[in-house]
């Protein structure tokens, strides 16, 4: 049986940061110490990302506005 793709995509996250969120022993699901560490530092990493998006996309329609300047180095 196929898990549920929410947690496909839980399993694939502590898989990627190398880490368990969650304790599922014992018949009750509870986050673990990373997990409490992920819930409190997740909001601000959305926030972050979600103006990052917003800037980068400003910036990409400003620069069709006008003709794209050759990369410059200090090399």
């Amino acid at each position: 049986m196929e898990q549920p793709p929410l947690s496909q995509r839980i399993r694939r996250l502590e898989k990627e940061l190398d880490a368990e969120l969650f304790d599922r022993s014992g018949g009750q699901v509870a986050l673990t110490p990373a997990g409490h560490v992920l819930m409190r530092e997740a909001p601000e990493l959305l926030r972050r990302h979600q103006r990052m998006r917003s800037l980068v996309k400003r910036a990409a329609e400003a620069d069709t506005e006008r003709p794209p300047r050759p990369w410059t180095s200090i090399y």
